[in-house]
């Protein structure tokens, strides 16, 4: 029985090699592609592979970095899926305007309680759905199946998707995925008319992350070179009036422009250093592939260099010659300018006016650039094979590879997240000069009640960066906790220098100056807090510590009109 098992084993082997040799190794054997065919396998597969690897990832707490604003001191988020935060969704427009990213976070909120294993989990589910749809859509594009799978696989274990999955602020990321993803499955499969369920997926992404503003043009370029496969490549006619679909799409980059201005997020725009703006695309553009091919040194954040050097300028500029090269060539294959253009609309909208060389270089916003880059590689190795090796399966062999060095790196990046303080000190190792990961380091110090350890931090922080407010601001609280109040008076004195319009800064430099027995820093103290208070009328701080202001220096009057206004709000 044992001899008969292992006869059979022997004799599929040498089916499986043969397979992969008469058809140039790419399509592979009929029972690989019976496998690979179908879909539910598939989706089990990168289901298994993602809570083996990251499974732990449901146990990681909370990060300094964003998850504040959007969940731990986040009221709205925190009260649940209400309606007054439906409301608070569709009319907050600080920073993205993205309710349908708030109502999921709500919605997690209210299942998980505020504990941030529903939150993982939520982002791990993206993550797997994201990998399936990408796995069907490569099976638009791609004969083999097997290399569609192989592709899906390297992009669920790829190290630079990690950070997606594993923030829980970046949930608007991985879920405008998925809604772009399904929405170009249902426009490929109907190309002559665009369905309403199409139309609402694409407004779901627009509405999560404007990151894929873009690609409703890459599915009307799909459908013109016939990507409705009828066999490596099938032939239909183009998608008929996308008039609609590029309104949405112009309607959305307009909508995010409003409100990253309204943020005062618009920092360096091409309008206004367009050579500036163009090198910091070229070496971020060069960065990211770098860190695609070779995954080493990655980290939540990446300061702004001073200045670029030559050799990041020449990166740059290769990165974009390839691209080029790869999209006008003459044995240029429909599938490689399909990666390349996939590529590029992707790219755009995080090159756009928001965090030019600033955070262009995170890892995050290569998720979805990274599927074009997967089916460029895939593309190249199989021409490759065709030429100089057509008797060796080169694509399954390489992302086999690939995967088997993508995992452990992939592993150990998750890892890091379980624990700030050793994110946050890879970060610094890895990265010079970078003052936010001493910021977040200093805070996780200052959650340990490590008060010098943070001061320590934050100091730092502001030396790298002395025009840093955030910096200065946690280096002046730190110091009260420590008790240090001349060191705190000083750290706000530097932040009202920095920004006279502080409310904040103003409220905490003016109780320091109330307790002080100088009359005339006394005399400033009151100046300080009047400011505050016209700053920001609504601010129940500022017109509380005003009232208590006057009535301690005996002013009754004037605390009493103050203290009306206080009881004005609820």
């Amino acid at each position: 029985m044992r001899a008969t098992t292992l006869q059979q084993m022997r004799n599929f082997t040498t089916t499986a090699i043969m397979g992969f040799r008469r058809a140039g190794g790419l399509a592979g054997t009929t029972a690989v592609r019976n496998i690979c065919d179908k879909s539910l396998f598939a989706f089990l597969l990168l289901a298994a592979i993602t809570l083996i690897l990251h499974h732990d990832i449901l146990r990681h707490p909370f990060c300094h970095l964003d998850d504040p604003m959007y969940v731990t001191d986040n009221q709205a988020v925190l009260s649940g899926l209400t309606l007054d935060g439906v409301k608070h969704a569709f009319t907050d427009t600080y920073g993205f305007y993205h309710p349908v990213t708030w109502l999921s976070l709500m919605v997690d909120a209210t299942i998980g309680k505020g504990r941030s294993t529903a939150f993982h989990a939520t982002n791990l589910w993206f993550h797997i759905l994201n990998s399936f749809l990408f796995y069907l859509l490569s099976k638009r594009l791609i004969a083999s199946s097997a290399a569609c799978l192989l592709g899906s696989v390297l992009f669920c274990v790829h190290p630079l998707s990690v950070e997606s999955f594993v923030w829980i602020s970046e949930r608007k990321g991985i879920q405008a995925t998925s809604f772009v993803l399904g929405a170009l499955l249902l426009q490929l499969e109907k190309p002559y008319r665009i369905r309403p369920l199409v139309t609402f997926l694409y407004v779901c992404s627009f509405l999560s992350k404007p990151s894929g503003v873009l690609l409703p043009l890459w599915g009307w370029f799909a459908a013109r070179n016939g990507v409705v496969r009828s066999g490596p490549f099938g032939g239909i006619s183009g998608l008929q009036k996308p008039w609609l679909l590029t309104f949405l799409s112009a309607f959305a980059i307009l909508l995010t422009i409003y409100s990253e201005n309204d943020a005062d997020a618009v920092k360096s725009s091409i309008f206004t250093d367009t050579w500036a703006v163009g090198a910091d695309i070229l070496v971020a553009a060069g960065i990211n592939l770098c860190h695609f091919f070779a995954p080493v040194g990655l980290a939540p954040y990446y300061p702004r260099a001073a200045s670029y050097s030559s050799a990041h300028l020449i990166l740059g500029a290769s990165a974009a010659t390839f691209l080029l090269w790869c999209l006008i060539s003459k044995g240029a294959t429909p599938l490689r300018r399909l990666a390349v253009c996939w590529i590029v609309l992707t790219y755009i909208p995080a090159c756009g006016a928001i965090s030019i060389g600033l955070h262009l270089t995170a890892d995050r916003y290569l998720y979805l650039p990274m599927l074009g880059i997967i089916w460029l590689l895939i593309d190249l190795l199989d021409s490759a094979q065709r030429r100089w090796l057509p008797g060796f399966p080169v694509v399954l062999t390489v992302l086999s590879m690939a995967l088997g060095l993508a995992i452990p790196v992939s592993l150990r990046t998750a890892n890091r997240w379980g624990s700030e303080e050793t994110l946050w000190r890879h970060t610094i190792k890895v990265t010079s000069s970078n003052y936010m990961a001493r910021i977040m380091l200093g805070l996780t110090y200052a959650d340990a009640n490590n008060i010098t350890a943070a001061i320590d931090q934050f100091a730092e922080a502001t030396r790298i960066k002395p025009s840093s407010r955030v910096a200065w601001q946690n280096l002046a609280e730190s110091y009260l906790l420590a008790t240090n109040v001349t060191a705190a008076r000083e750290c706000y004195e530097k932040i009202v220098l920095l920004d006279p319009d502080n409310p904040l800064a103003l409220i905490k430099l003016g109780n320091i100056y109330s307790q002080s027995g100088d009359p005339e820093l006394r005399d400033r103290a009151g100046k300080l807090l009047r400011r505050a208070v016209c700053l920001d009328s609504a601010s129940l701080q500022a017109l509380d510590d005003l009232s208590s202001y006057y009535m301690k220096h005996g002013h009754p009057k004037r605390a009493a009109r103050v203290y009306r206004l206080y009881r004005r709000f609820p």
